[in-house]
């Protein structure tokens, strides 16, 4: 029996992967999927980042998703400076399943940040995201319904499945606006909203004309400082794409214990998220300055749980922010989030 719900699990996940982008339970740690207003959002010069996950750990082959991405700001060297000009990239590695299904994503990304006032408290941002975007499976690896002979899948037994191609690519865009504020020098609050798949492109390996979903993203990023060691950082986060939707919070409790009053942050986080009817996620990490990592395991409690034997995923993200000095007599802009 349990043979047969796995089954239907690697079935299910094959025809989901079609439906559904690829994302994160960690998706501050992964700003620029979200929104390209992003960019460049953050204290620094340049920042790097690299996020990992392994999910559906009980079946045969689990899913496995890496990406890297890299943004630069570009600034103004007046002393007047109220804005700045952002670039990044990013780069998806996505396999799913017996047959290899494979998601290589590029994405180039833009944005313009504006201050809206003197005192660099109210801060407006608009990005613009273009992408492209390969798939492609191998049909030799899968086996179908029809080649149950009773005892085993039998592969040699014609699927009759007609598809019409192995792979296929595609470009794409995104664009996203984030407005965020600074409220008495202690709390930082930022809400956000993007529109991907504006070229509405085509995704299928049958003859047939699979028209991908325009999905709207909105969510709401908060830390709020507690004296000099204590900080609370709380995200919420919802997208929605045909039928399938997402709604996610999550909360984080950090300590610094660096000595009091210093310039250094050596945080530990730890908190959870949870996944509306789908997920509860420990987090842990740890911030040291300009480094920042963090690990959570995805615990599944949705209806899928029998399959899954409640496993869910194992998630990594490992974020750098460097800053080259400018001039003594310039003054960097600073932008109020030190949250991404």
């Amino acid at each position: 029996m349990r043979n047969w719900i796995i089954y239907i699990v690697l079935v299910f996940g094959f025809f989901q992967a079609f439906a559904q982008d690829i994302h994160y339970s960690q998706f501050y740690a992964s700003p620029l999927t979200i929104n390209p207003a992003n960019t460049g959002l953050f204290y620094g010069t340049y920042r790097l980042g690299v996020n990992a996950k392994r999910q559906w750990a009980s079946i045969p082959v689990p899913y496995q998703t890496a990406s890297f991405y890299g943004d630069w700001s570009f600034k103004r060297e007046d002393i007047f400076s109220v804005g700045k000009w952002s670039t990044g990239l990013q780069v998806f590695n996505d396999v799913a399943g017996d047959g290899n299904l494979t998601s290589t994503r590029i994405f180039l990304s833009g944005a313009v940040h504006q201050y809206l006032d003197y005192d660099h408290t109210k801060l407006l941002s608009a990005g613009l995201q273009f992408g492209y975007i390969q798939r492609s499976i191998d049909f030799n690896k899968l086996y179908w319904g029809n080649q149950w002979d009773g005892t085993t899948f039998n592969t040699q037994i014609n699927n009759k499945e007609s598809f019409r191609r192995s792979t296929f690519s595609y470009i794409d865009a995104a664009v996203g606006m984030d407005y965020q504020q600074v409220i008495k020098n202690r709390h930082n609050a930022h809400i956000g909203f993007s529109v991907q798949h504006l070229a509405r492109p085509s995704e299928t390996f049958y003859n047939n004309d699979n028209q991908v979903g325009i999905r709207p993203v909105l969510y709401l990023d908060t830390r709020f400082k507690i004296q000099q060691r204590h900080e609370i950082w709380s995200a919420a986060f919802y997208q929605r794409q045909k039928k399938a939707q997402e709604f996610l919070v999550s909360c984080l409790y950090g300590y610094n214990i660096a000595e009091e009053f210093a310039y250094d942050r050596y945080f530990f986080w730890v908190g959870a998220s949870y996944r509306l009817k789908d997920a509860f996620t420990p987090i842990v990490g740890f911030e040291w300055n300009k480094v920042r990592l963090l690990l959570n395991y995805d615990i599944n409690i949705s209806s899928l749980k029998t399959a899954s034997m409640a496993r869910g995923g194992l998630e990594l993200s490992l974020v750098y922010i460097g800053n080259i000095p400018t001039k003594s007599f310039r003054r960097p802009m600073v932008v109020p989030c030190p949250i991404f």
